[in-house]
């Protein structure tokens, strides 16, 4: 206990100093008009008796006063709870001061009006500065043991020492009956008000929530209904698109077997274009035939023309037998010379007609080039419109997947406008309800 009380009380002034014995008096030491506290008091048995026995102990708690006080506080401030409640409240120093007027009113040996309120007064800043009752018990256990300590030391005998014991006991227990009520009471009296408080906050947070609510489902069932039209809408849509994709699909169809005909016309057009080649190789063939015949006829003619110039010479030497041979010889000679036109006029037509071949051979090979890029760009045409067919062929199954899904869409905004339409309604009942919380 000594760590709590500081030392023991000096063992001379314990041998020369006595209790002095309690002397009767008519005066009213309790004086409480509060039926309840009238019955409080009967039931620990506190009686005027035991508060002319607790005036009586006043000297020696006042002699020891400094110990008691200082003992208590060092106790306190080893508690961090308690400590910081001080240093943010108050100070030791002055809470020094408070507690020695407390102790010296406690061993008044009166119990009135006045006393009573003081204790509530406590009760009202233990509770304002956030004291747990715990503590305020804690600490008045700690005095108690100080002050029945005191008696032993100072009492006569045992008896006496358990007389006036258990009359500060009773006192102490009273007291804290005063201090713990009220600060039941004033705890109640801040939870009702905090209770209050929160019930009109939530109260008007609810009611602010269920009209944000109901003006909120209103706009959702508008842009509900909306979208519901929207999706009719989409889905119609989809469905033309669809429709308008199987049409692709036909013309897609119809595009791949022109090109398959196409690219049939053309190979047969490069087949022809072959036997044109042919052709013109042998007609080229024949031109150099006719050329060579043509330079036969040529040295044909120049020899007849030699021969006719010699046959007029003999003609000329023979004078009257040799008139008739120059006739002939003159006859040759033009015939030669016809000969020699007719040649010379077929050599430039060959000639014209293998440059006209020529014109033709190039020609022929234009078109098979062309030919070749025909067939070359009708396969990757062919090739496209394939790999369109497979596009839209899988378009067409997407589509189809996705038609489901509009409906289903279409069916769940649905249920979501009727769910919608029963929120709004618990958001009308919720408001109701808020009107009489």
């Amino acid at each position: 206990m000594a760590k709590w009380f500081g030392k023991a009380p000096n063992s001379k002034a314990v041998r020369s100093s006595k209790i002095q014995s309690v002397q009767s008096t008519d005066e009213a030491l309790i004086d409480v008009s509060n039926q309840q506290l009238t019955t409080q008091l009967k039931m620990i048995d506190l009686t005027s008796e035991d508060l002319r026995i607790i005036h009586a102990i006043q000297p020696m708690i006042v002699e020891h006063i400094d110990e008691i006080i200082e003992a208590f506080y060092t106790t306190i401030v080893d508690v961090s709870v308690l400590k910081n409640i001080i240093i943010e409240h108050s100070t030791v120093e002055r809470l020094r001061g408070t507690l020695k007027q407390h102790i010296i009113e406690i061993f008044s040996g009166r119990i009135n009006s006045e006393y009573i309120q003081k204790r509530l007064r406590i009760a009202e800043v233990h509770q304002r500065i956030g004291l747990e009752p715990k503590w305020y018990i804690g600490s008045f256990q700690n005095l108690q043991n100080t002050f029945l300590k005191i008696i032993h030391h100072y009492a006569q005998d045992n008896q006496q020492s358990l007389t006036y014991g258990k009359a500060i006991t009773k006192l102490l227990n009273f007291e804290q009956q005063l201090v713990i009520e009220a600060y039941e009471k004033q705890n109640i009296e801040q939870m009702e008000r905090y209770n209050k408080q929160i019930r009109e906050e939530v109260k008007h947070k609810i009611g602010l929530v269920s009209q944000e609510l109901a003006a909120l489902t209103e706009q959702t069932s508008a842009s509900t209904e909306q979208l519901i039209a929207s999706s009719s809408h989409v889905n119609e849509s989809f469905l033309h698109s669809a429709n308008m994709a199987q049409a692709s699909r036909q013309l897609a169809l119809i595009g791949s077997e022109k090109i398959s005909d196409l690219k049939r016309r053309i190979e047969s057009i490069y087949q022809r274009s072959l036997q044109m080649e042919s052709s013109v190789a042998q007609l080229i063939l024949s031109s150099e035939q006719i050329s060579s015949i043509v330079r036969i006829v040529q040295q044909i003619s120049g020899q007849t023309k030699l021969l006719s110039l010699n046959a007029g010479i003999e003609a000329a030497r023979a004078g009257k037998h040799g008139a008739g041979f120059a006739v002939v010889a003159g006859e040759v000679k033009k015939l030669s010379e016809d000969s020699s036109k007719a040649v010379k006029q077929i050599s430039e037509l060959v000639q014209l007609s293998n440059a006209h071949t020529q014109e033709v051979v190039q020609s022929i090979e234009e078109v098979k080039h062309l030919v070749e890029l025909g067939q070359h760009e009708s396969e990757q045409t062919r090739e496209r419109f394939d790999h369109i067919l497979l596009s839209l062929e899988s378009s067409m199954n997407e589509m189809n997947k996705v038609e489901l899904e509009l409906e289903e869409l279409v069916r769940v905004i649905e249920e979501v406008g009727s769910s919608t339409t029963k929120v709004a309604s618990s958001a009308e009942d919720l408001n109701a309800a808020t009107q009489n919380f």
